[in-house]
């Protein structure tokens, strides 16, 4: 039998399985909303001049801080999380023939687009400087 991919919204206790659970704590998340997404690409853009500067472990546990501290929740994986996004956003934006993901703002950019394109900059431009 499958097993769901959802995560479980309780947690069994190790007394009586079938008769008493416990909620799980939901400080920790596995999935960001849009909302959460444009919060912590903002908290990386402010912060994108230390991309290169620092570890990319250490800019990750500064986001992950920021993003606590500006919200009052915790998250598992960020990196991975905005890495997925960094992706299918790339995917669902190609480049024109003169163009490249870091191109300026488009007039109907929503703000999470805005903040999108401005980290997909960042790292163009440390694509670029490695290839130089």
């Amino acid at each position: 039998m499958a097993r769901s991919m959802q995560p479980r919204d309780f947690e069994v206790t190790t007394e009586d399985t079938r008769s008493q659970r416990t909620p799980k704590p939901t400080s920790i998340r596995s999935r960001l909303t849009n909302e959460d997404a444009e919060t912590v690409l903002r908290i990386m853009n402010s912060s994108a001049e230390r991309w290169g500067a620092i570890t990319q472990k250490q800019f990750w546990a500064d986001v992950t801080a920021a993003y606590t501290k500006e919200t009052g929740r915790t998250h598992s994986n960020l990196k991975r999380n905005l890495g997925e996004r960094e992706k299918a956003w790339r995917q669902a934006h190609p480049p024109k023939e003169d163009d490249d993901h870091s191109g300026e703002v488009v007039p109907d950019d929503n703000e999470y687009d805005v903040q999108m394109r401005a980290w997909i900059a960042v790292l163009d431009e440390e694509v670029a400087q490695t290839a130089a």
